[in-house]
């Protein structure tokens, strides 16, 4: 880390965050993601009521949904 003197100050430059710790989204467990193909392709469920259930965005259901993710 870069140490800057300001005003006569010494200050350290830290990152203000770690990525690891603000992931907001956990990733999906299998067991999640097979349920989730489930209820949109045999139940009918639409992307975004999907997505509000599980708290997911929308896009990472639709690639679930389309096989395009996992």
């Amino acid at each position: 880390y870069e140490i800057r003197s300001v005003t006569g100050v010494q200050t350290c430059a830290l990152p203000i965050y770690s990525k690891k710790k603000h992931d907001r989204r956990p990733k999906l467990d299998d067991d999640v993601v097979d349920r989730i193909r489930v209820m949109h392709e045999d139940e009918g469920w639409g992307y975004r009521r999907l997505a509000r259930h599980f708290d997911t965005p929308r896009d990472t259901i639709r690639s679930l949904c389309k096989y395009r993710r996992r």
